[in-house]
């Protein structure tokens, strides 16, 4: 009896001591680091394709922003008998309507047109801003010659609501807060390089967009169509194929206190458009462009 008692107790405390041992090893492995595998930090998410730039880098592209302008209004701004022929042939291509929807062109606005060439948007404008609006036709350079002056002042002089304005962009003098929208195509690629600083963004842009955001009354509107080149490349190569990089465009116009408000993929449909090569005029219009709207805060 006394040998079977000791025995017991024996096993008794055996099985204490190994309930004791199996609870400290639990213990232990809930208070020890779960390790991760090192790929999931060192592997790289994969690169966006370049035949898409307006969708790159994860920003928010729209593909369309409705103004509350009745359609009949733009659809008779193209329907204006005074523009030419070669105009009217382009508007497939440029597709001002969606364009100009987007950028919330409306009657009674003010809108410069920086850099507007012979003045395929300034006649456009003029018709969607009506008699109480009115466009500013900017050009600068070489467009601002005598000759060039005698041309315009020609060309719009059957458009009441159309000012002409030959001062560079930085030296607009137009006054504070005094423009709804200012719409510059096709035109900044000549803007974000400068040899002379690489690949930093050249003074001359910085103060282009700031005299831009001057002039623009708060919630106004910097409206970009360019030529886009694939994501990632250097200044200096996307100067060279007369393009620019969405992000460096973002960049430079945010620097000024733009901020990007919206973007639409009305032209980056052309997958036969070589992203990193220089575009060219045939056919024309056929280029994946960025469509960026901008707004003064």
């Amino acid at each position: 009896m006394k040998f079977r008692i000791q025995s017991l107790l024996l096993i008794s405390g055996l099985l204490i001591l190994l309930s004791a041992c199996s609870s400290e090893q639990s213990g232990m492995s809930t208070n020890e680091p779960v390790s991760q595998p090192s790929s999931v930090a060192t592997t790289p998410a994969p690169a966006p394709e370049p035949s898409a730039p307006a969708a790159s880098s994860g920003r928010v592209v729209i593909q369309s922003i409705a103004s509350d302008v009745d359609q009949d209004i733009y659809k008779a701004a193209l329907a204006d008998s005074r523009r030419p022929l070669d105009e009217i042939s382009r508007d497939s291509g440029r597709k001002p309507i969606e364009v100009l929807k987007f950028f919330g062109v409306a009657p009674g606005m003010r809108v410069v047109d920086v850099s507007s060439g012979d003045g395929y948007f300034t006649r456009i404008l003029s018709g969607i801003v009506g008699s109480d609006g009115s466009v500013v036709a900017n050009n600068s350079g070489r467009r601002s010659s005598d000759e060039f002056r005698a041309q315009y002042t020609e060309q719009y002089s059957s458009y009441d609501n159309v000012e002409l304005n030959f001062e560079n962009p930085e030296d607009m003098s137009l006054p504070d807060n005094s423009v709804d929208v200012v719409l510059l195509t096709l035109a900044v690629h000549h803007w974000h390089y400068d040899a002379a600083v690489g690949e930093f963004t050249p003074s001359i842009a910085l103060e282009r967009y700031e005299n831009i955001f001057r002039i623009l009354k708060p919630g106004g509107i910097f409206a970009i169509v360019e030529h886009a080149s694939a994501p990632g490349v250097s200044r200096q190569f996307s100067d060279e194929i007369h393009r620019i990089p969405a992000d460096v465009l973002i960049n430079d116009v945010s620097i000024a206190g733009f901020v990007l408000e919206g973007e639409s993929s009305i032209h980056a449909n052309h997958p036969e458009d070589d992203v990193n090569a220089r575009w060219g005029r045939d056919p024309r219009d056929a280029t994946n462009r960025l469509v960026m709207k901008f707004r003064k805060p």
